[in-house]
């Protein structure tokens, strides 16, 4: 065993030495792209036809000319413009040009970018849009797309460089800065000069790391330090020559700055110019592993500082850099030995990661200098191997992207140009972890092959040295699916079945079968006819078919099948196959042949064998007709053709009589999708038989008009014989797992059931073992292993039949080993493995059992036990480590002879693939951001630096069975020193005598100690200790702080005690947490430092951080601030300077500023609408010597508030203010827009704006309104000011509206202010012209008035006309009488015009003015005449009465201006009865023995009958075969029946084969019998035919109420009469035994007839229900126009009813259900819609009550069309659809505004 192990491991090593050769030695990732953008292009405006995109010649093996290219802009949208140049445009701005946001951009499609020379601008930007082109191949199948690029141009003529150059000191240092327009310096290269004066030569700066004399600064800085300056650093000029290249046939850009000299300053040892950095620099730099030159140089100097003066420190995040410095930090020049610094404190840092990413602070003798936040970033890149991926159908694959680089945002993943969800589907996935982004495909498809593509990103800013900039790479794999089947892409023609006749000229008997399949692997095509290859490959040699095959694109295969059918035999289903090893897909056309006379055939059957238990089916080929089964939608609109049903028998074997099927359940045919198919399931041994199957066709089906049909001829059936055979049942398996090594493996494959035919058994095995050999199916035939024992004589006993029958080809077939199959028949394969060959046979052993029909496949797995354990401590549980030290911890396991597998260390406390701990390797991937983390092939893990987010790591066995896997867990405890976090700003600025408060947060483990230090001026900037220790010395007195300018003071005011508040006070709380300044002033200037120590700060250290604060003073308030004169625009203001305003203090008045508004005026009802300058405030800025002010340019009589501010530059002061107000005028101008509006017949509305705010001259306080009525209202008046004789109507107004008059609705003047006066309430009259003046007033006095001229409207009549009545007359007419409508006063009120309206009352009681008749009547009298009543009489002839019939009346009355409402209530009166007309319909049939007759009629309706219908009058006369003619009439009451719309009469004592004539007449109460109806002739015959009497009727009934339907029948055959409804009515109906059907509840609507099937008499009835409990909608009425007038429309509606009959409603329906719908389908009210057209005004709705008829809209101004709509309401809130529209204008022209001063206006 030791020595098999051995062996294993040998062989696992050379695998993977020879798997790692392959990796190192592999051919390296493919390419798709030969060129593709930049992260950040970069173009020129000038450039054309750049190329940007080029494929790689061996990315998809195809030339470039067969791809598409094409531009896209991702993440921008702008206007588009049209341009006409002739280039094709970039696509995504749907074919035109655009100048935003990059000029003008041309898609040359073919990887190429064209940029039109735009020199409007100098750099095009936009940080959202993003570039990148497109390619797919010319089939569509690949679409590859390149990485995203953030697009810049820039026009190479606006580009700008100069030098700004700062001197030093000698052996200080002089700083020159580079500055570039447009595009920021970091975009060029930068390469330093300088210029010899004296040799006239320029020579290029030498930049040495060892003994540095120059040092260039960029990425964000942009500087050239010169250090340790000397005299002849002096004797030269300086200067940077800047080169941006750029893509294209574009010359590169190079631009040279000015010359610019430096001097040598004076340094002094005393004095250090001190300049901290106001803010914190942010610089962003680009950092790849192993480059060359990746050293960044941080800056810091202060100026004027020379070597010797002072020292530079450097810390990070808080934490100070060690002194000295590490390798990976060095000072730009070395420290002097004698401890201070040199002249220059830059820093030169060897970045190796990410974590050199922070806050870098540089300080000078302990104080801040200058702070830069460093960001690093990684160029991202992007890689999938294999490039090329090949899976077969319905596998699943992942495919695994590794990106490097940081930061990440966001990876996209794109199959053939189109984004994939981010969210997981059915068939894709997608999971990232930080370095990997995987994308997994399950259950590949045909949707699936093509490019795929990840596309990570960083979505930062458009690049400059604050921001990381955007960055994108794309990795791409081509993904092709194998094992793909065939598929029918296209069958011509599309339909499944063609019939043709025979034995005629049909051109159908002839044609072609197109089918086209689409296989990536050549298909072979198989051709039946009716499932036989044989049959067609006959008739092909007969010439009956001919078959080509075309191929297109090597994929796509034709098939076209052409044929010539001349005989039945060649009919039937017609099938083509395209097959493959991996499938098969088809297409099969049903060629159907008829003959005439119809004749069948059938196909001979086969015989066949079939299983026991198992199915089998047999399919019967008919040719020459359709089964009567089948449905065939594309035959239906053909010739139907014949048709047949097929009967099948079984013969069963033994048995001598032929059983007809189907015989059981098991037994299945006339199924309608295969009709021709017997089906037998779980078959039998006694199911063995011949069966045959016989066609017969069927006549009725055939719906031929002769009844005979051909006899089948013999022969016209089909058998075959059937064999029911057992099959096989095999032993069980055991089932055996996880054995020990020592255990053998056993088993016996045999069949357990009896076998009568020859029979194989063998065993296959599949190795599965983790060895490292590949999977191999094996044969096993070593008789070590497998040992065969002979079963019943074994070969001896093989079956001959089996032989004999042809089968004995299928176990070629089937794969029977060859030995066994010559030695082994009929021999069980017993299994046995024992020591040592058992440890050989790890996997899957499947037994295999075959004969004759049948074969078996059972299968098990063998796998043995492996376990292993961790040695104690390896890997420990815990250990405690320091944030930033070094960590190695061990990992194995107790077994370590070969075989045992290698341990591995992941990330967290789980087995994940991504999780795993990166190998060491001397070369790190570029970027990797694991480096910090890595493990040794011999389990050992090592940490270089601790972080805190390092909280577990799991060792777990390299393993593949997760079963056996052992993993144990390392959770180190992380200790953190304390670190100060960053203030959010460096320098605090203060206001004097404010309090603040100053957080130090820290960050680490807890307790963490915090104090303070400061350096204030008024601890005379000596370190001082805050707390939370205090140390109080002479000079740090934090509780005590004076101004550092008393303290210093000599004088014997400033030595005297201070008040105490001029003490600040500085202190420390929450455990020093919080720094507390209270009262700040100057003394407390200075810089503090906040400290932070744990028991874990390396070697006791605290982290410190800094804040400045500075202290400043405002100036005061100034004094005497007020005016000294004003005039009509001007105002003279005066004040003195703040007291405390002296140079001393630092708070001396820099300026003054004046800030001055006018205010708004109180009343906004006279003042609505104010200047611009209203609210506004105007500056000015004075000089500080100024103490006085005039201010001009004002307006006359307005308020105005000044307010005078002093500034320095430490800020404002308090502002003094002060008001002052002009002296006023009187108004200059009239108001504005004045406009007069009708507001009913007895008020106007005016309203108007104010005048011009320059005209007003002081604050308008009223209005004067005056009033007066026009002799003449053709004739103008001229519009004069107001005076004593119209005193009287002169009203004040305060504005912008009035109500003149009298209104009866208050809503309508709601913007309208009251007026003061006695005219302001009295009532004008109705259609009178008055003229309204308006003049404005102020305090000075009026101004010039306006005028305006307008009408007020008539009135229509208020009241309806009264006591409406109306009587009959003996000679029909009616006559209506009514009073006019009494007179109101104050109307105007004249002669009116009456409408008579009348309808029946039957449509009043639905509400439906459908049939409304409207009379119009000459004027009434005035009604202050005596009154008297109007008359009207209407006649049946004349007016359209009908006789017998009630009407209702109503009476309005209308003048010019509209109608008044209808009078109510309506008056009812009934016509009188008339001579009846003859009843309609009669007829008169034999019954009996022709001795008696049936006649019958229809009931006469009431329009008919003329009066109360009592009866019938039934008269007959015999005029032919009697003895002399004979008449008699018989009485018949009414009604005679039960039925409601027809009676009859029994007639007896008829002569047999006489002849009668029969007529009906009406008979009326109090009027009598009217016309007989014409005359019916009848012969009474002996023996009468069927005559059904029914009349056939349209019944309305209720839902689910009953309904009797008669069928009253005579002659013979009545006992035959069917009745016939609805299908699908399920309503309970019982038929009588007179013939008639009742329903008992009816439950559907629908016609029902009576009669004989296909016989003449019968008799329909129609039943329409009624949903009681469903409220109708009401009809929409009818809108008609109305009266015009020059200010008003009126309109007119009529209903249409409430959506019920009235017969239903008149008679109570059906009882109380429809009495409660009726009320719920009253109508309620009208809805109105009324839109002003073409002012924009939004339309209005009014709501009218139900008893409205017409509304008129009033006032309009002149010419104003309008557009009505209208609709009706029920009680049950349904609403009508909206009627017509309906356009009107009101006549004239809409009119103008006035024009000029004092002008007036009419309005008409």
């Amino acid at each position: 065993m030791v020595r098999q192990r051995g062996f294993r491991s040998l062989v696992l090593l050379l695998i993977a030495l020879l798997t790692a050769v392959t990796m190192a030695t592999g051919a390296p990732e493919t390419q798709r792209f030969a060129l593709e953008p930049e992260p950040t292009q970069l173009l020129a405006s000038t450039a054309a036809r750049v190329p940007l995109c080029a494929l790689a010649p061996s990315s998809f093996n195809s030339s470039s000319s067969s791809w598409r290219w094409r531009w896209h802009l991702e993440g921008c949208e702008y206007a588009e413009q049209n341009d006409t140049a002739s280039l094709p445009k970039l696509a995504s701005f749907s074919g035109r040009a655009t100048s935003r946001p990059f000029g003008l951009l041309y898609d040359s499609e073919d990887g190429r970018l064209t940029v039109v020379d735009d020199s409007s601008a100098n750099v095009y930007d936009e940080p959202q849009c993003r570039l990148f082109c497109e390619a797919a191949s010319a089939d569509g199948g690949y679409v590859i797309q390149s990485r995203r690029s953030a697009l810049r141009i820039v026009n190479p003529s606006s580009v700008e460089a100069r030098l700004e150059c700062v001197s030093g000191p000698a052996s200080g240092t002089a700083v020159c800065s580079l500055v570039t327009q447009p595009l920021p310096p970091e975009e060029f290269s930068v390469t330093y000069y300088r210029w010899s004066f004296s040799y006239s030569q320029e020579e290029r700066l030498p930049f040495s790391p060892d003994s540095p004399k120059y040092a260039a600064f960029d990425k964000g800085f942009n500087r050239l330090h010169i250090l340790n300056l000397s005299l002849e650093d002096a004797r030269y000029s300086y200067f940077a020559r800047v080169t941006l290249a750029l893509p294209g046939e574009v010359a590169a850009i190079v631009k040279r700055t000015h010359h610019l000299p430096i001097q040598l300053l004076q340094a002094s040892s005393s004095s250090v110019e001190w300049r901290p950095q106001q803010s914190r620099v942010v610089v962003a730099r680009r950092f790849v592993a192993g480059e060359e030159g990746g050293d960044i140089l941080l800056p810091c100097y202060v100026t004027n500082a020379a070597a010797g003066m002072g020292r530079y420190s450097w810390s990070k995040d808080g934490l100070p850099l060690a002194q000295p410095l590490s390798p990976k930090y060095s000072m730009l020049l070395p420290m002097e030995s004698d401890g201070l610094s040199s002249s220059d404190g830059s820093l030169r840092l060897r970045p190796d990661g990410q974590r050199d990413s922070g806050v870098y602070s540089c300080s000078f003798n302990g104080r801040l200098v200058h702070e830069i936040e460093l960001k690093l970033y990684s160029p991202l890149s992007a890689s999938i191997r294999p490039a090329s991926l090949s899976v077969d159908l319905g596998a699943n694959i992942s495919i695994g992207c590794e990106i490097r680089g940081w930061p990440v945002d966001r990876v996209r993943w794109l199959h053939n140009g189109r984004q994939l969800s981010a969210e997981s589907s059915a068939s894709r996935q997608q999971r990232w972890n930080g370095s990997w982004s995987t994308l997994t495909i399950s259950g590949a498809g045909r949707g699936h092959p093509g490019v795929y593509q990840c596309l990570p990103e960083r979505t930062g800013g458009q690049g400059g040295a604050s921001q990381v900039p955007f960055d994108s790479a794309q990795a791409s794999a081509l993904l092709t699916v194998d094992k793909l089947p065939p598929v029918l892409i296209r069958k011509i023609p599309g339909q499944s079945s063609i019939m043709m006749q025979l034995n005629g000229s049909d051109p159908r008997a002839s044609g072609t079968v197109t089918c086209v399949f689409d296989s990536p692997q050549r298909p072979t095509v198989e051709l039946l006819l009716d499932g036989s290859q044989k049959l067609f490959g006959d008739f092909e040699s007969s010439g009956v078919f001919r078959v080509t095959r075309r191929t297109y694109s090597n994929r796509v295969l034709e098939v076209k099948v052409t044929y010539r059918v001349t005989q039945l035999e060649h009919t039937g289903t017609l099938s083509v196959d395209a097959v493959t090893s991996f499938g098969k897909s088809g297409c099969s056309t049903y060629l159907l042949g008829i003959t005439e006379p119809p004749r069948l055939e059938v196909r001979p059957l086969a015989d066949m064998h079939a299983l026991v238990d198992g199915s089998f089916v047999i399919d019967c080929h008919v040719l020459g007709g359709l089964n009567s089964l089948s449905v065939d939608s594309e035959l239906a609109g053909q010739d139907r053709p014949p048709t047949y049903r097929l009967s099948w028998q079984l013969l069963a074997d033994g048995s001598r009589q032929p059983l007809r099927l189907p015989k059981d359940h098991r037994t299945q045919v006339d199924s309608r999708a295969r009709p021709n198919r017997l089906l037998v399931t779980r078959a039998e041994p006694v199911d063995s038989g011949v069966y045959s199957c016989t066609p017969t066709l069927d006549p009725i089906l055939m719906q031929q008009p002769h009844q005979d049909s051909p006899v089948l001829q013999p022969g016209s059936s089909a058998s075959a014989r059937v064999k029911v055979v057992p099959g096989i049942r095999a032993k069980e398996l055991n089932r055996q797992g996880d054995l020990d090594t020592e255990m053998s493996i056993s088993d016996t494959c045999r069949p357990v059931n009896q076998q009568t035919d020859v029979w194989y058994a063998w065993w296959e095995f599949v190795n599965s073992s983790s060895d490292g050999r590949p999977p191999r199916k094996q044969i096993l035939l070593d008789p070590r292993v497998v040992k065969y024992l002979a079963i019943d004589g074994g070969s001896q006993h093989a079956d001959t039949t089996c032989q004999s029958s042809g089968l004995a080809d299928r176990f070629f077939k089937i794969g029977v080993p060859e030995e066994v199959r010559r030695k082994w028949a009929r021999h069980e394969a017993n299994l046995d493995i024992r020591l040592p060959y058992n440890l050989h046979y790890q996997g899957v052993f499947t037994c295999r059992i075959v004969n004759c029909y049948d074969q078996v496949a059972l299968s098990r797995r063998v796998k043995y036990k492996e376990e292993y354990s961790f040695k104690p401590g390896s890997p420990p549980n815990s250990r405690e480590v320091v944030v930033g030290s070094p960590l190695t911890v061990h990992c194995a396991l107790t077994q370590s002879e070969p075989g045992t597998p290698a341990v591995i260390w992941y990330l967290g406390n789980a087995v994940h693939r991504d999780r795993r701990v990166p190998i060491y390797s001397k070369a790190p991937a570029s970027g990797s951001s694991s480096s910090r983390i890595y493990q040794f092939p011999n389990g050992t893990l090592h940490i270089v630096r601790i972080e805190r987010e390092d909280s577990s790591f799991l060792c777990a066995t390299d393993v593949s069975n997760r079963r056996h896997l052992r993993s144990a867990t390392f959770n180190p405890n992380i200790l953190v020193p304390a670190v100060v976090k960053p203030f959010p700003t460096n320098r605090l600025v203060l206001i004097a005598g404010s309090n603040d408060t100053v957080s130090c947060e820290a960050d680490g483990d807890k307790p963490i100690k915090i104090e303070w230090i400061g350096f204030y001026e008024g601890g005379g900037s000596a370190e001082c200790r805050l707390g939370p220790e205090v140390i109080t010395t002479e000079n740090c007195r934090p509780d005590r702080i004076l101004p550092a300018s008393a303290s210093a003071s000599t004088s014997a005011i400033a030595s005297a005690p201070a008040p105490v508040s001029r003490y600040a006070s500085i202190s420390v709380a929450d455990e020093g947490a919080r720094l507390v300044l209270t009262n700040v002033n100057r003394g407390v200037r200075g810089r503090f430092d906040c400290l932070a120590r744990n028991r874990h700060s390396p070697d006791g250290r605290p982290s410190s951080r800094s804040i400045e604060v500075h202290v400043v003073e405002r100036p005061g308030q100034v004094g005497s601030f007020g005016h000294t004169g004003r005039g009509h625009d001007w105002v003279m203001l005066q004040w003195e300077p703040p007291l405390q305003a002296s140079p001393s203090a630092g708070n001396d008045v820099a300026s003054y500023r004046l800030e001055y508004r006018l205010l708004p005026e109180p009343d906004k009802g006279v003042n609505s609408v104010e200047s611009n300058l209203t609210g506004t405030t105007l500056k000015t800025q004075l000089p500080a010597e100024d103490k006085s002010y005039r201010v001009e340019g004002l307006r006359p009589g307005g308020s105005y508030e000044f307010s005078l501010v002093a500034e320095n530059k430490a800020g404002s002061g308090p502002p003094a203010t002060c008001h002052a107000e002009t002296w006023a005028r009187p108004p200059s101008g009239p108001a504005r827009h004045l406009t007069v509006r009708p507001l009913g017949p007895a008020a106007l509305r005016v309203a108007w704006e104010p005048p011009e705010a320059a005209v007003r001259n002081g604050r308008i306080v009223d209005y004067s309104l005056a009033v007066r009525p026009l002799p003449a209202p053709d004739r103008e008046a001229e519009c004069i000011a107001a005076s004593a004789d119209v005193a009287d109507s002169t009203v004040r107004c305060p504005g912008p509206a009035a109500v003149v008059g009298q209104i009866a609705d208050n809503s309508s003047a709601a913007a309208a202010v009251a007026c003061h006066g006695a005219a302001a309430a009295t009532a004008l009259q109705a259609g009178t012209v008055y003229q309204v003046r308006l003049a404005p007033l102020n305090s000075a006095g009026a101004g010039p008035p306006v005028c305006a001229v307008a009408r007020t409207p008539e009135t229509t009549p208020s009241s309806p006309p009264a006591s409406v009545s109306c009587e009959s007359s003996p000679d029909g007419r009616l006559l209506v009488t009514w009073l006019p409508p009494p007179a109101k006063p104050g109307t105007n009120d004249g002669e009116f015009e009456y409408q008579v309206l009348f309808m029946p009352a039957e449509d009043a009681a639905v509400e439906n003015e459908s049939r409304l008749i409207e009379i119009s009547v000459l004027r009434g009298l005035h009604p202050d005449r005596e009154q008297r009543r109007l008359q009207m009489e209407l006649g049946r002839q004349t007016d359209g009465l009908q006789a017998y019939t009630s009407y209702s009346f109503a009476v309005t009355a209308s003048n010019a201006k509209g109608r008044s409402p209808r009078s109510h209530p309506p008056a009812v009166c009934r016509t009188d009865p008339a001579r009846p007309s003859p009843p309609e319909g009669l007829r008169v049939v034999a019954a009996d023995n022709g001795r008696v007759a049936v006649a019958a009629w229809r009931v006469c309706p009431p329009q008919r009958a003329n009066g109360r219908l009592i009866g019938y009058r039934l008269k007959y006369t015999c005029f032919s075969g009697c003895n002399g003619a004979s008449s008699s009439s018989v009485y018949v009451d009414h009604p005679a029946t039960a039925w409601s719309h027809y009676e009859h009469r029994r007639i007896e004592g008829l002569r047999p084969g006489s002849q009668y004539s029969f007529c009906v007449s009406a008979i009326v109460e109090s009027i009598g019998e009217g016309d007989c109806s014409p005359d019916v002739r009848f012969v009474a015959v002996e023996t009468p035919q069927l005559s059904i009497v029914s009349y056939s009727h349209h019944f309305k009934v209720p839902n689910g109420s009953s309904l009797m339907l008669d069928c009253y029948a005579v002659g013979r055959d009545r006992d035959r009469l069917q009745w016939t409804h609805p299908v699908l009515d399920k309503s309970p109906t019982v038929k009588l035994q007179n013939g008639s059907a009742l329903i008992r509840k009816v439950l559907m609507g629908g016609f029902h007839t009576c009669g004989i099937p296909g016989g003449p008499e019968k008799v329909e009835y129609t039943v329409e229900l009624l949903d009681l409990h469903t409220n109708p909608t009401p009809p929409p009425p009818e809108l008609l126009p109305g009266q015009r007038t020059a200010s008003s429309l009126e309109v007119l509606w009529r209903p249409r009813g409430i959506g019920l009959d009235s017969h239903w409603l008149i008679s109570g329906g059906a009882g109380s259900n429809f009495t409660s719908v009726s009320n719920r389908s009253r109508l309620r009210e009208f809805e109105l819609h009324s839109k002003a057209l073409g002012g924009g005004s939004p339309e209005s709705v009014r709501v009218l009550p139900a008893s409205n008829r017409s509304f008129a809209l009033d006032p309009l101004p002149c010419g104003t069309e309008v557009e009505f709509r209208l609709r009706a309401v029920n009680v049950g809130g349904l609403k009508s659809e909206f009627s017509q529209k309906l356009r009107q204008r009101v006549p004239g022209s809409a009119p103008s505004k006035p024009t000029g001063r004092g002008r007036q206006q009419r309005h008409r």
